[in-house]
């Protein structure tokens, strides 16, 4: 998929069911402040200190004593797209695409998505000896710069990413609940520390995106591929079907692995190892999601 048709895919993926049913993206949650909101919440009695035009006279010449109306406000959250920044992104994937530009397609997507919601949007990107915390955006135009940013400081030489540091950092930095959005590949995501990701997964509302790259052990694949661990060269006496057939149980077991606990914990997995498969993946999700609501 070319530049420009990502572009133009994105700018048309304005769907209603996204503002209505999916509360990762759309921002809008039921505020646990009770004031002058829009939504009726309830009749309760009054106490000393709420608003005089808050009481409804009729209910309390009704009821013999004062009656106050409460409304329930809508806020809008902070969203924050965490993408990993390593040498793992330099990845190909099966269709020959780089799971970097998987990776800033879906960070794009999801951020356009959220600052149309009006929620302040906030781009991190990180591997083991960084982390990049952009500035919070709020339109389309602004977010345009942290996005380019992060493609650009995916380096081929960077160390191994460390997901669970940066998910410390997030937990420190945002106290609050809000929407988080990690973008990363597979094998980076196996390395996260379960009890921290726990912990993610209660406090904020969480989507995962795993991106799949190609089997370096594959035999017939003749270009050159570097272990996911230590980042040296594989040799050519690696490249057998065995090893393949391992790679691919690992991987595809770490997968299931990463979706059942998510699972159990209220929050959502996608797998994706192209921009099309991103898409597919996403709209499906989308529409199970509105089907719950």
């Amino acid at each position: 998929m070319t530049a420009s048709k990502k572009s133009a895919f994105r700018r048309s993926f304005s769907l209603p069911l996204i503002r209505r049913a999916f509360l990762s993206i759309a921002g809008r949650h039921p505020s646990i402040f009770r004031g002058s909101g829009l939504d009726f919440d309830e009749l309760r009695e009054y106490i000393p200190g709420d608003i005089i035009s808050s009481i409804d006279w009729k209910s309390s010449a009704r009821r013999g004593s004062l009656i106050v109306k409460s409304f329930q406000s809508n806020t809008i959250t902070d969203s924050v797209i965490l993408v990993d920044s390593s040498r793992l992104m330099f990845s190909e994937a099966d269709n020959g695409e780089k799971l970097k530009d998987i990776a800033n397609f879906a960070a794009s997507l999801v951020g356009f998505l959220s600052v149309d919601r009006g929620d302040k949007t906030t781009i991190l990107y990180s591997d083991k000896n960084r982390l990049i915390h952009e500035k919070s955006q709020t339109n389309e135009f602004a977010l345009q710069y942290p996005i380019d940013r992060l493609y650009k400081s995916t380096d081929p030489i960077s160390p191994s990413p460390d997901i669970t540091k940066s998910l410390n950092y997030i937990l420190q930095f945002w106290p609050k609940r809000m929407n988080l959005t990690i973008i990363a590949s597979l094998p980076a995501l196996g390395f996260m520390d379960k009890k921290t990701l726990a912990k993610i997964a209660k406090r904020y509302d969480t989507l995962i995106i795993g991106l799949k790259g190609r089997n370096p052990y594959k035999h017939s694949d003749k270009m050159q591929e570097y272990d996911i661990v230590t980042h040296r060269k594989i040799p050519a006496f690696m490249k057998s079907r065995t090893v393949q057939r391992k790679y691919n149980t690992f991987i595809n077991q770490q997968s299931e692995d990463i979706s059942q606990f998510l699972k159990s914990k209220g929050s959502f997995y996608l797998e994706a190892q192209s921009v099309s498969s991103l898409i597919y993946s996403l709209v499906k999700y989308l529409s199970k999601r509105k089907l719950s609501k």
